[in-house]
């Protein structure tokens, strides 16, 4: 544990072999992210016309992109390829998702102000022949 921390143990090109259940925890990650892009790309079509049409996109790309970019890092750490292998490629996965996952909450927080403009040009609308 006291590895967990340094930098050598993050940067090393030839990291060894991981724990199990670090692993078994990658394999129930890519399982996850296949199940929302399964779920998000089946019922798409029945959400086209909501408000929060482009909120579930964002998602079904988010878990579609990280699905394969986990699968990849699950096969290399599989097959023990030294570099592919390596722990900061993690770090920049954990990166990427943290930075991706910002601006789908920013988009979706921005919905209600959406909302309230669509509101206002309906009324706007309802009086223009």
């Amino acid at each position: 544990m006291s590895n967990l921390l340094t930098l050598k143990y993050w940067i090393a090109l030839n990291p060894g072999s991981p724990a199990p259940i670090m692993v078994k925890g990658l394999i129930g990650l890519t399982a996850l992210f296949f199940l929302i892009a399964l779920l998000l790309g089946l019922t798409k079509k029945k959400f086209r016309k909501t408000l929060y049409f482009r909120t579930l996109e964002k998602i079904y790309l988010f878990s579609l992109a990280n699905f394969f970019v986990s699968l990849f890092l699950l096969f290399f750490v599989y097959e023990s390829v030294p570099f592919f292998s390596s722990r900061f490629w993690f770090i920049l996965w954990v990166g990427e998702m943290a930075i991706w996952l910002y601006f789908i909450a920013r988009f979706f927080m921005s919905l209600p102000e959406k909302r309230a403009s669509l509101e206002r040009e309906r009324e706007f609308n309802k009086y223009i022949p």
